[in-house]
């Protein structure tokens, strides 16, 4: 974006964009990126910004010596065209140095999940914290406890207590800086047939409701009508009676407790009414599995 051709090319890009999403926010990504020489004959995993001759030539008469400064160069020429579009710029947080205060403005929405990788971004001193103290706003998307594609981040043991304005930094007077929260997904998973019909829900619950899950009998339970429909009895648990938990994000798919009555729970599942696609969808996804 160094050249007046390639501005006006992302800036055609963007209108078409801002043409066709009636919203408040265009999300420019930014999370993991790296610059680099299409033409370069080296295809690195993740290049190095510095192997980018185009780069190079461009920071060089520029006078942009670090990968920060050359960032946030091209961060504020595409700031200049969202607002012109009337739009406000969101972005993940993880090519932000956050660790000294940034000459960025402060309407940019951040997207925080981590700080970043090794070798993607800059690490020492970066939190979630800081950005509330410089003063952006913050969407909550701390991969730990927001993506529900392994098992190694999102349970349910983690989830009910989870408050998105102190994990993972307690926000305290700032918290109104933190705006909402987000649950990720990527790729393609097997459990997807079964799991994003309850814990999206569930993660929506603790995006409003900033107090933990003390009576989860009745959580379920409403849990249980919302993933299954109006015509479930009331008072039923399908989590107590018959799913290891609320949040199950492994692709073996074995869903059912040990003591599940996997003929009962059928014989419920088939008596449903009045069912949406989605709760259509998921029934047929837990019938699969017995």
């Amino acid at each position: 974006i160094g050249t007046e051709a390639a501005y006006d090319y992302v800036k055609s890009i963007l209108s078409e964009i801002a043409e066709l999403f009636p919203y408040e926010y265009i999300h420019i990504g930014t999370d993991e990126i790296a610059m680099r020489d299409l033409h370069y004959e080296k295809r690195d995993p993740i290049p190095d910004w510095d192997n980018c001759e185009v780069c190079k030539a461009k920071f060089a008469e520029l006078g942009l010596k670090t990968t920060t400064e050359q960032f946030y160069y091209f961060l504020k020429r595409v700031y200049k065209i969202v607002t012109s579009l009337g739009k406000k710029l969101m972005m993940w947080n993880d090519n932000i140095d956050i660790s000294v205060s940034p000459e960025l403005p402060r309407d940019i929405l951040i997207e925080f999940w981590r700080v970043a990788g090794p070798n993607r971004g800059p690490r020492d001193g970066c939190s979630m914290m800081r950005f509330l103290e410089e003063g952006f706003e913050v969407v909550n998307a701390d991969y730990p406890n927001t993506y529900i594609d392994i098992d190694e981040y999102v349970n349910w043991e983690k989830l009910k207590d989870w408050d998105l304005t102190k994990i993972p930094a307690d926000a305290g007077d700032l918290s109104y800086l933190v705006l909402g929260g987000e649950t990720c997904a990527w790729d393609v998973q097997k459990h997807y047939a079964h799991s994003l019909y309850t814990v999206v829900p569930a993660f929506a619950d603790r995006t409003y409701n900033l107090t933990p899950v003390d009576d989860e009998e009745s959580f379920c339970r409403a849990l249980t009508k919302f993933a299954l429909g109006i015509s479930v009895p009331d008072g039923t648990n399908i989590f107590d009676k018959y799913l290891k938990s609320i949040v199950m994000t492994s692709n073996d798919c074995e869903v059912f407790s040990e003591n599940c009555d996997k003929t009962e729970f059928r014989e419920l599942l088939e008596s449903l009414t009045d069912l949406t696609p989605p709760q259509e969808r998921l029934i047929k996804a837990y019938v699969s599995y017995m």
